[in-house]
């Protein structure tokens, strides 16, 4: 026993970044081979439009969201990665940040809990932050070039969602049901398990 434990001790970062390559690279290699469907092309940009947020500003929807815009669609790739993992590449910084405070304290198990945590979130149907990045690409607002999307527009959602709980709510429950087959499930459902994943994570909060 005490023998391994020296082991652990001695090689505990290595071990660490192990980990963290079998726990998120190694399956996100797998699943990009699965979201290949997300074709980029040069369709005819077909737009309806399916909400009014308090604000009063009109949003859009690509009739097939399928069939983006190829800028929009580069966007949308790098976004579907992210919500596939439910992790933003900060997220991922915080938790490796804490998970080496963890190990230079010597609080292995601790960090071993992290590193839990990370695999869980993977695994994960959805979370808020990911599926609102997602909405921002695959929903177009009022004024907004359908094919060549700009950062001041991604502000301005970032701030129907902050100011309309409602927008907020009903944009979730889209990018949730872009990303998973969610007929089983009602608005309140998807809502609600987002919520809880979101109490479940005091290092991100």
């Amino acid at each position: 026993m005490d023998t391994i434990l020296n082991f652990l001790s001695d090689n505990i970062l290595f071990l660490g970044y192990v980990a963290i390559t079998l726990v998120i690279i190694v399956p996100q290699y797998i699943k990009n081979q699965q979201l290949k469907k997300w074709k980029v092309q040069w369709p005819k940009t077909e737009l309806k439009a399916i909400f009014k947020d308090a604000l009063g500003n009109t949003w859009y929807t690509f009739e097939n969201p399928l069939k983006i815009p190829a800028y929009r669609g580069i966007q949308a790739e790098v976004m579907i990665n992210q919500a596939d993992m439910c992790m933003t590449p900060k997220m991922l910084n915080t938790y490796i940040s804490t998970i080496k405070e963890c190990l230079n304290r010597g609080q292995i198990i601790e960090a071993f809990n992290y590193f839990s945590r990370v695999q869980e979130r993977t695994n994960m149907l959805g979370e808020e932050t990911t599926l609102l990045n997602l909405a921002k690409v695959f929903f177009v607002l009022e004024g907004e070039d359908p094919k060549n999307p700009k950062p001041e527009f991604d502000k301005k959602k970032e701030e129907v969602f902050q100011k309309d709980p409602n927008a907020r709510a009903f944009f979730l429950s889209k990018a949730f049901r872009l990303m998973n087959d969610a007929t089983e499930f009602s608005d309140n459902d998807i809502l609600k398990y987002l919520q809880e994943n979101r109490k479940q994570e005091p290092v991100l909060n």
